[in-house]
């Protein structure tokens, strides 16, 4: 799959727009495109600039009313009429630097540690986390183009990142001002420059 900006437009003269290559083979012409794909599907320049984490998380049975919930990487949700879901979260590595096994056991004897009404897991799952150097997700017009849109870095905060670049990147497309463009803007110079040597460590750690 590939997004690419087409046409050329100067001074105002001509017209870009942006040609889509699917999976299945096809190709789909529009005037503007979101690569909303966790990973910028061309730009390296994006992907340099963040940390990439590995997080780990179980689900846990638990007599409801047992427990409350809490902010620190714990969450109680609805399972059945005898049981809440607990779920807990952590133990959080950069990619690449330790080995995957053993963290869902660490998180399974903490919660037993605290929590002795806790039965047995019922879901375990790890998955990666895209933190950028500045710690700000990168959201709007894609570096070097004009019609593709970037939604990345999300540090863990999909939900609320979401909801932002819909109306973030529907203004932008519409031409109108929103006072977060700058912000967010994948194109911003400032902040990561104040975050050049966390950047040159982690891509350091990553490719040696």
């Amino acid at each position: 799959m590939s997004v690419k900006e087409k046409g050329v437009e100067v001074l105002g003269l001509g017209h870009k727009y942006c040609q889509i290559q699917t999976e299945g083979g096809n190709t789909i012409n529009c005037e503007h495109a979101v690569e909303a794909t966790d990973v910028p599907l061309q730009k390296l320049s994006i992907i340099a600039q963040m940390e990439w984490n590995r997080t780990y998380c179980i689900t846990m049975r638990i007599p409801k009313g047992s427990v409350e919930d809490a902010l620190l990487y714990i969450r109680l949700t609805p399972c059945d009429d005898t049981d809440d879901f607990l779920i807990v979260g952590g133990c959080d590595h950069k990619v690449g630097q330790e080995h995957s096994r053993g963290h869902l056991e660490q998180l399974e004897q903490w919660a037993r540690e605290r929590l002795t009404r806790a039965k047995s897991v019922a879901y375990p799952w790890s998955g990666q986390i895209l933190e950028p150097i500045d710690y700000i997700a990168y959201i709007g017009k894609n570096q070097g183009n004009q019609p593709i849109y970037v939604v990345t870095g999300d540090s863990g905060n999909g939900l609320t990142h979401g909801v932002l670049a819909g109306k973030l990147i529907a203004d932008e497309i519409e031409g109108k001002e929103n006072s977060w463009s700058t912000l967010y803007s994948p194109k911003r110079v400032s902040s990561v420059a104040k975050s050049a040597p966390t950047m040159l460590e982690n891509d350091l750690q990553v490719n040696v």
